[in-house]
C-alpha cells in the first residue's frame, strides 16, 4: 500500500502504532502476515518516516485489532 512522506508526522502516533503491536505480543513479521503491507512499509509508519495512507491506516488498525483513531491518533485530540 501507498504512503506519503511524513512533513510533520508525529513520533506519538508513529510509536502508537509499534506500542500496540507489541502489547499485542505480535512481531513486526507477524503484523505483516496478518495485514498484508510489506515490511519496510511497516518500519516506515513505526519510526514515522512515513504518514500512511488511509487504506494502510484501516488494514493495520484491523491487523491490530483496534480502532484507527487508537493506532492513528488526530493532533490535538487532548493528548499531550
Amino acid at each position: 500500500m501507498a504512503s506519503r512522506e511524513a512533513e510533520s508526522h508525529s513520533p506519538r502516533t508513529a510509536n502508537r502504532v509499534r506500542e500496540i503491536r507489541r502489547e499485542r505480543g505480535l512481531t513486526q513479521v507477524e503484523l505483516v502476515r496478518l495485514s498484508g503491507i510489506s515490511r519496510p512499509e511497516l518500519w516506515r509508519v513505526e519510526t514515522g518516516r512515513v504518514q500512511p495512507v488511509r487504506a494502510t491506516r484501516m488494514v493495520l488498525s484491523a491487523a491490530l485489532g483496534t480502532d484507527v483513531t487508537d493506532a492513528f491518533p488526530v493532533a490535538g485530540d487532548g493528548e499531550a
